[in-house]
């Protein structure tokens, strides 16, 4: 994969789930349906924007490992960090065995080999999202991968409480009062907020030639 198409690959996405979103915020804010649909129309919002925020999130990832694995580039020589996405069974191992002496011993002997994996041996669970995809989770995932989500720090309180705790609490049915969201603001949040997770892995990317 040439960085040409790594960066088709992200623009792509961002700009069909940004069409998904702006239409979104036309159809509910027209009213359309002839009711008062505002706590329906918001949580179908809020809903769809999670969705894309997390999916939008999960696709930069897969493309910026896909590029790696193409340029048969060693994780360690990557960002050190990368590391844990190597050693993560070698991890689990020390715990199945109760880190005793012999499973240290193992452990350690297994770096040698290790230090040199490329990303086709990388598990990718380390940087991908996990249920809710948080400002935390994305801040430590970067830690990672190397990038620092300023804008993500910046709207933390934001992404934590609209993006994140509202979604949860319409998917395990909690019926949380939002009709007094305003639809757009909350579009208008995700589509700026993918727009910079796209620049960031694109400049990742570039750092890389």
């Amino acid at each position: 994969m040439t960085p040409d198409e790594a960066f088709d690959r992200i623009d792509q996405a961002r700009l069909s789930r940004a069409r998904s979103l702006s239409n979104t915020k036309q159809k509910f804010t027209s009213n359309l349906f002839g009711v008062d649909t505002s706590n329906i129309a918001s949580q179908s919002v809020v809903v769809l924007c999670y969705a894309h925020w997390e999916g939008f999130y999960a696709d930069c990832v897969k493309t910026y490992i896909d590029f790696l694995v193409a340029r048969g580039q060693r994780v360690r020589e990557t960002n050190w960090l990368f590391m844990v996405g190597v050693l993560d069974g070698a991890f689990q191992s020390l715990v199945d065995r109760n880190a005793s002496w012999e499973a240290k011993l193992d452990f350690v002997e297994s770096l040698e080999t290790r230090l040199d994996t490329d990303f086709s041996g990388f598990n990718r669970t380390c940087v991908k999202p996990r249920s809710n995809l948080d400002a935390d989770q994305i801040a430590l995932n970067g830690r990672i991968l190397g990038i620092q989500f300023e804008q993500v720090h910046h709207d933390r309180l934001r992404i934590n409480r609209q993006l994140v705790k509202w979604r949860h609490e319409v998917a395990h049915g909690n019926e949380p009062d939002l009709s007094d969201v305003n639809i757009v603001d909350h579009c208008n949040l995700t589509i700026s907020l993918l727009l910079h997770i796209a620049d960031k892995f694109q400049e990742k990317i570039v750092s890389h030639l």
